[in-house]
């Protein structure tokens, strides 16, 4: 009997790992500071040595190392774990598995904190500075939407301080613009170290205007004091275009179609601006007409005359068109406002014209 009870008590005989910290939070750390160790230690409870075996990170960014001798029960000893913040900026949350020969044989144990990262990794991922809030870009461009629908995008920026800031966004501008254009933040609370999205959002039916929209509103980073606001204006683009989902069959059998007569596709302006000849507009500014065609069906809209050089202007004698009828597009260049020697300008017009909404007329001349 008592040797059954002997054996009985040799075979429970053990290593136990139980361990004193299973985690460690570094907070927030500086990339450029490098490495950062913590110290997570175990006793042994049980009634062997215990042994730890091998240390095994799941990423290349973290090391461990430990004590090769045996731990006899009732001691305590320390794993060492290095996290390696370089190149790695942001929240970070690592497990690394222990092996012990204990029952069972692995233990998991974590290390988490935040980097904030260095100069260089800062300006090339978030260059834009609002104070201690860093973002990628002050300029979203969100292509072509239609009338009837809306299109998002995203800025993405980064707490580049040690303080947790508000974010938020402030609009100017008439109602119209501001239901044209939506922008939120998540989170409005920003922690050291952490990352923050800014969604914009373009409707369709509240632009403006036809072609190229633009809207701005101003991004703001606010300390935990509340004294000093940063801010930065934000521009989001957006060109609309016209679905005609709301045109009859009838309609869509027979559209308009937009022609400039004579197959001009461009306005010449001669000699020299401003020099030689009198400007054919008086006032100093040079005047070319061209005549537009609806050579479709259905009334033809004239809905935006629009040229990005600040020198050229045009004007339309009519907005709507009837079939088989014309109307005037007078074009106008001030060589005040021309930079350069050289016009070389596009003038969109844009119409209701289901296969070309957008007809290109160049607009060519020196100065």
């Amino acid at each position: 009997m008592a040797f059954v009870l002997l054996f009985a008590a040799t075979a429970v005989a053990q290593p136990v790992a139980t361990w004193v910290e299973t985690e460690h939070d570094f907070g927030v750390i500086d990339e450029a500071n490098g490495r950062v160790t913590c110290h997570l230690r175990l006793t042994n409870t049980g009634d062997e040595p215990l042994l730890i075996t091998r240390v095994q990170p799941t990423c290349g960014c973290t090391a461990g190392d430990y004590p090769r001798e045996a731990i006899v029960p009732g001691d305590t000893a320390a794993v060492t774990l290095t996290y390696n913040p370089a190149n790695r900026p942001g929240e970070f949350n690592k497990e690394v598995y222990v092996y012990t020969n204990t029952t069972p044989s692995r233990s998991t144990v974590v290390i988490r904190g935040n980097a904030i990262p260095v100069k260089e990794t800062l300006e090339r991922y978030y260059p834009i500075a609002i104070g201690d809030l860093r973002i990628a870009r002050d300029v979203v461009p969100l292509g072509e939407m239609s009338r009837t629908s809306f299109r998002l995008g995203y800025i993405s920026g980064y707490n580049a301080g040690h303080d947790t800031i508000e974010v938020s966004t402030k609009y100017e501008g008439n109602e119209q613009r501001k239901m044209f254009l939506i922008a939120d933040c998540l989170p409005q609370r920003v922690a050291p170290a952490s990352t923050v999205t800014v969604t914009v959002r373009l409707d369709g039916m509240e632009a403006p205007q036809w072609g190229l929209n633009e809207a701005q509103f101003n991004l703001q980073a606010t300390g935990q004091s509340g004294n000093r606001i940063n801010e930065k204006q934000i521009t989001v683009t957006g060109i609309v275009v016209d679905d005609f989902k709301r045109e009859s069959d009838e309609w869509r059998a027979n559209p308009p179609h937009a022609t400039i007569e004579d197959g001009v596709d461009r306005v010449v302006f001669p000699e020299r601006l401003g020099q030689g000849r009198a400007p054919q507009g008086g006032n100093g500014v040079w005047t070319a007409t061209v005549k537009l065609r609806n050579t479709g069906g259905a009334p033809l809209e004239v809905r935006r005359l629009w040229c990005p050089e600040a020198g050229v202007t045009a004007t339309a004698s009519r907005d709507v068109v009837k079939p088989g009828k014309s109307c005037d597009i007078t074009v106008t260049v001030d060589p005040s406002q021309i930079e350069g020697d050289i016009l070389n300008a596009t003038l969109t017009i844009f119409t209701n014209d289901p296969d070309c909404q957008r007809l290109p007329l160049r607009v060519v001349g020196s100065h």
